[in-house]
């Protein structure tokens, strides 16, 4: 019996040295992929905070092989973890959250090649944490923020970098001076921009940038036209673009862009056919793409791009099996993928490619263990990586990976 278990050891030792890294391009979509817990879940399958936790108490199960593997080990965060984003960079893979287990706070974990180590000191931010956006520029892991006012329910914008030995803050902590939601972070060629819901300013869209001593605003504060929620900000050769759920267009999906001194609208304001939430905006060869969650499609998936004379449906609108939660877009080299909760799997993980004039899936619709909640998809050397809440591993953190050739 000791002899099957030693054989069983070396077995799981030789696999876990198979998961290797490649050099290449990130593509990553910094996404705010609306990690609302508080909000409802369709099929009444999460209603809560709460509730999300409870899931955690379901028995792990084994992921059916369907291409995809798991990073390390599945659920490998030290508690529950809240707000999940990822980012690849040469290669290795990182991942920031709320983490419960650290009174709520920030930790960053990367990927060595055999397991996930803490990136300097777990739970470093000085409060909770909630909308955390990760991004990894030269190396230097930079995470954005919304950060609680001293223990009160007041919560402002900060971000922190780290600068190989400790966890520091890039400019004044909430630098933002009032209280924000939904912050998304980009850094271009080593400056921060952080755009989010401004309640100083009606709740609009605001966008900032660190010019190396202090934050100031790009633009005006307030922009919108309206409350600007599901915020994802995307900078494409110099150009600042936002998109959002739109309070001044009935909560339906706009972009706008900076043009050097003002902002203004990529297309028509409002311009998917009902409601959009889960807002996800990439680039790439200056088209614009947007993911989102399509009210007027029972909730199903919708992808639209621009190229510069206005927005076009790819594919079919609501291509998804059924309702979804938490989109999170990419392209690489020109191939669109697009991850999500995926409501026709038991909000199980999915990813779907756009090949041959419709949404195809990756590997297999619905790999996950379980449910997966607060979905970020990145792509590195054609491999496709996925970091979520795992309620089958008592909604902690997995990350798995997908090699597409």
């Amino acid at each position: 019996m000791k002899k099957a278990t030693l054989i069983s050891f070396v077995i799981v030792l030789f696999l876990l040295s198979l998961v290797g890294c490649k050099k290449s391009t990130p593509i990553c979509a910094p996404t705010n992929s609306t990690p609302d817990y508080e909000k409802t879940v369709q099929a009444g399958i999460i209603e809560t905070k709460t509730a999300v936790a409870a899931i955690g108490t379901i028995t792990p199960t084994s992921t059916p092989t369907t291409g995809w593997e798991v990073v390390g080990n599945a659920g490998f965060s030290a508690g529950t973890a809240y707000y999940t984003s990822l980012y690849v960079y040469e290669g290795t893979p990182y991942v920031a959250y709320e983490d419960v287990a650290n009174n709520s706070k920030v930790t960053v974990m990367k990927y060595n090649g055999s397991t996930w180590e803490v990136v300097g000191n777990a739970g470093f931010s000085s409060g909770v944490a909630k909308y955390i956006s990760l991004y990894v520029y030269n190396g230097i892991p930079y995470v954005a923020y919304e950060d609680e006012i001293n223990g009160t329910s007041h919560w402002g914008a900060t971000v922190m970098k780290y600068n190989g030995s400790n966890w520091e803050d890039v400019g004044n902590e909430v630098f933002s001076g009032g209280d924000v939601d939904y912050t998304s972070l980009y850094i271009y060629y080593g400056t921060p921009y952080v755009g989010y819901m401004d309640a100083s300013n009606s709740h609009k869209a605001t966008v900032m940038k660190y010019n190396g001593s202090i934050w100031e605003n790009v633009g005006d504060a307030g922009f919108s036209a309206g409350g600007a929620q599901d915020v994802s900000l995307y900078i494409d050769g110099g150009t600042p673009y936002i998109g959002y759920r739109d309070e001044g267009n009935s909560n339906r999906a706009t972009v706008m862009k900076y043009n050097g001194s003002s902002w203004e609208n990529v297309g028509d304001a409002g311009f998917s056919a009902g409601t959009a939430s889960d807002i996800s905006l990439c680039a790439y060869n200056n088209i614009l793409y947007i993911s989102y969650k399509d009210a007027e499609y029972n909730g199903k998936a919708t992808v639209k791009m621009y190229s510069g004379s206005g927005w076009s449906k790819v594919g079919s609108s609501g291509f998804s099996a059924r309702t979804i939660q938490y989109t999170s877009m990419c392209v690489y080299n020109g191939e669109r993928y697009v991850a999500y909760g995926d409501g026709g799997n038991n909000y199980k993980a999915t990813v779907m490619k756009y090949v041959n004039n419709s949404w195809q899936a990756v590997g297999q619709a619905g790999f996950s263990a379980g449910v997966a909640l607060t979905i970020s998809l990145c792509i590195y050397d054609k491999t496709l990586y996925v970091a979520y809440q795992d309620s089958a591993n008592n909604s902690r953190i997995t990350v798995m990976k997908y090699k597409d050739n």
